[in-house]
C-alpha cells in the first residue's frame, strides 16, 4: 500500500509538472502570435548600370517586430563588394583589414534597432569598364530580445543574403543606368520601318527622406514578347520612389501604324528578364488623369519626322513599369 501511495504521489507531481510546462509553452506561443521575424536584404543599384558610372550597395536590416518583440543590440552589419567595383566607399562603415578573397569588406557597427524598426548602410562605387554581372555579398548579426527581456539580447543571430547589378558598356543602344538621376539609352542607328529604332531616357530626384547617397536610375528597351499585341520594342524604366514625378521621354524613329492610329500602353508590371504584361492599361493624357493619384499620364504625343515623340510623368515606386505602343 505505501508503494501504491508512492506510485500515485509521483504520478499526480509529474502531471502537474507537465501540466505546467504546457502552460508555460501555451503562454509563450500566444505571446509570440503575430510577430514577424527579422529580415535583411542586399541591394546593389541600380541594376542596370552603364561602366564608369557612380553606383551603390545597400544593406537593409527590419528588426523583428510584434508583441513579444524586443530591440535588436549589438547588430553588426558586413557587406562585401568584388573588387571590380571600384573606388568604395563609406561614410558610415569602415573598410576591413582582412576582407574575403576577391572582395573588400566594409564593417558596419550599427548598435541596437529598436522593434519593427529599419537600419541601412550603404557603400557607394565606381562601375568598371568590362560589361558582366557583379554580385555584392552581405550578412548581419545580432542579438534578438525580448519585450519581457527589455530589450536585452538574448538569441544570437546571423542573416545573409546577396545582390546584383549588370555593367554595360557606353556604347550599348538598349541599357544604361547612373546615380545621376539621369539616363538615357543611345540611338541604334537603324532606320526605314524598323520597330526597334527608339530611345528611352528619363529624369528623376529621389525622396529626400530615403536618404540616398544618390538617385539610381535605369532605362532600356527588350522586343516585344509575341502574341503580345505590342508593335514597338518596349521602354522600361527604374527609379526610386520620389515626391515628384519623373520625367520620361520616349522617341519613336518610326511607327508601326500611322501617327493618328499610335496608341501608348503603360505596362505596370513590366521588369527587364520578366516580360510581364498583365495589368496594361492605355497611357491616359495628364489632363484626364494626373501624377498623383496616378502611377502615369502620358504629358505630350508629337509627331517626329516618320515618327513620334512621347513625354510621359511617372511617380517613382521602386519599380521598373515598361511602355509600348
Amino acid at each position: 500500500m505505501i508503494i501504491w501511495r508512492q506510485s500515485v504521489r509521483r504520478s499526480i507531481v509529474s502531471a502537474l509538472v507537465l501540466g505546467g510546462c504546457l502552460a508555460t509553452l501555451a503562454i509563450v506561443s500566444g505571446g509570440r502570435a503575430g510577430s514577424v521575424s527579422a529580415t535583411f536584404d542586399v541591394f546593389v543599384q541600380p541594376t542596370i548600370l552603364t561602366a564608369g558610372a557612380a553606383g551603390f550597395v545597400k544593406g537593409e536590416l527590419t528588426a523583428a517586430s510584434g508583441p513579444a518583440s524586443g530591440t535588436a543590440t549589438h547588430v553588426i552589419m558586413t557587406l562585401d563588394l568584388p573588387v571590380a567595383l571600384l573606388n568604395p566607399a563609406s561614410s558610415n562603415c569602415l573598410p576591413s583589414a582582412s576582407p574575403p578573397a576577391g572582395f573588400n569588406r566594409f564593417r558596419c557597427d550599427v548598435g541596437t534597432v529598436k522593434a519593427g524598426k529599419t537600419a541601412t548602410r550603404y557603400v557607394t562605387f565606381t562601375a568598371p569598364s568590362t560589361p558582366g554581372t557583379y554580385t555584392a555579398n552581405g550578412s548581419v548579426n545580432f542579438d534578438q530580445g525580448s519585450s519581457g527581456a527589455k530589450g536585452g539580447g538574448s538569441q544570437n543571430t546571423t542573416l545573409t543574403e546577396s545582390g546584383q547589378t549588370s555593367v554595360f558598356s557606353p556604347t550599348d543602344t538598349t541599357r544604361a543606368g547612373s546615380c545621376t538621376g539621369s539616363a538615357a539609352t543611345k540611338p541604334d542607328g537603324q532606320v526605314g520601318s524598323d520597330p526597334a529604332a527608339q530611345t528611352t531616357s528619363v529624369s528623376a530626384t529621389a525622396d529626400p527622406s530615403l536618404d540616398l547617397p544618390c538617385t539610381w536610375v535605369f532605362v532600356g528597351e527588350d522586343p516585344p514578347p509575341p502574341g503580345s499585341g505590342i508593335m514597338t520594342q518596349i521602354s522600361f524604366v527604374g527609379i526610386p520612389p520620389t515626391t515628384a514625378p519623373a520625367t520620361v521621354v520616349i522617341t519613336f524613329v518610326t511607327l508601326p501604324v500611322p501617327f493618328a492610329d499610335f496608341e501608348l500602353f503603360f505596362l505596370p508590371n513590366y521588369s527587364p528578364g520578366n516580360p510581364d504584361l498583365t495589368g496594361n492599361v492605355l497611357l491616359k493624357p495628364c489632363s484626364e488623369n494626373p501624377v498623383p493619384p496616378a502611377n502615369s499620364c502620358l504629358q505630350s504625343l508629337v509627331p517626329l519626322g516618320d515618327g513620334a515623340q512621347a513625354t510621359i510623368l511617372l511617380q517613382g515606386t521602386g519599380g521598373d513599369p515598361g511602355y509600348g505602343g
